[in-house]
């Protein structure tokens, strides 16, 4: 890359996480920062920031630029700080039901009660009115539709948490441990093409291998590789090595 190029690449960057942090609302006088802030966005608009900020976070911690690598160790704690925000709104919206959980996934910002489907008709005096006929979604596809969406939730949480702890640990050879999120290994889930071929696929499901947060080494006694979808197998990599993935696809 040319250095003329490298110069207006990093400004861009700069100036776009700038943008980024300023257009996040304030929390309100009184309120802590993760619940003010949370409740100020949905579900999918903290999602969408944290893949912002992610995605400049990635290109700037690895890049080998010594300025923007500064600018993206100071907003570590931001990222954290959104993925707290993001968990806790996902919780928060998943506590009163999954439709109301995939409403900011599925409708438009503006749209009132999204996912019933309304009836339009005229009363004596010739005045429009609306009335809700049913539901939108059947039940088996709103379920599929809540479970893709907590699974990006959760795997976006696990790609933030291990970009900065694999940064961490090769800076200073150590990092915090941040926790963990379960989720889904299996690949027939995720190549599903209906509704109904994702509840097919889920009967017979199986805790602790199916549905991972800890013990991941199960799934090499009781797993094959090729029941196992492409994410899973890298963070696999991350965390047992190559090698060890090896042999498994090999049978050792």
């Amino acid at each position: 890359m040319k250095k003329s190029n490298k110069v207006i690449i990093t400004t861009l960057l700069e100036q776009r996480i700038r943008q980024l942090l300023a257009d996040q609302p304030s929390p309100p006088p009184g309120a802590s920062s993760d619940e003010g802030v949370g409740a100020a966005l949905n579900t999918f608009e903290h999602l969408a920031r944290v893949h912002a900020l992610l995605t400049y976070q990635i290109i700037c911690l690895y890049d080998g630029d010594i300025r923007l690598r500064h600018i993206a160790e100071t907003q570590i704690p931001t990222l954290n700080s959104w993925l707290r925000q993001l968990i806790w709104s996902a919780q928060s919206s998943a506590a009163h039901g999954p439709e109301t959980f995939i409403s900011s996934l599925v409708t438009p910002p503006d749209q009132q009660n999204p996912l019933m489907k309304a009836n339009t008709a005229e009363n004596n005096d010739g005045v429009e009115h609306v009335t809700l006929a049913g539901p939108l979604l059947s039940q088996e596809d709103t379920a599929w539709y809540a479970w893709l969406f907590a699974e990006t939730i959760r795997r976006t949480w696990l790609v933030a948490s291990s970009v900065q702890t694999i940064y961490l640990t090769l800076q200073v050879r150590w990092a915090p441990c941040p926790g963990g999120l379960p989720f889904t290994t299996r690949k027939d889930v995720f190549e599903a093409r209906s509704s109904f071929a994702w509840v097919a696929h889920c009967e017979g499901h199986k805790q602790g291998t199916d549905f991972v947060r800890r013990h991941g080494h199960r799934l090499f006694e009781e797993k094959r590789p090729e029941d196992i979808d492409e994410f899973t197998v890298r963070l696999l990599e991350i965390s047992y090595g190559l090698e060890r993935i090896e042999r498994w696809k090999f049978g050792k």
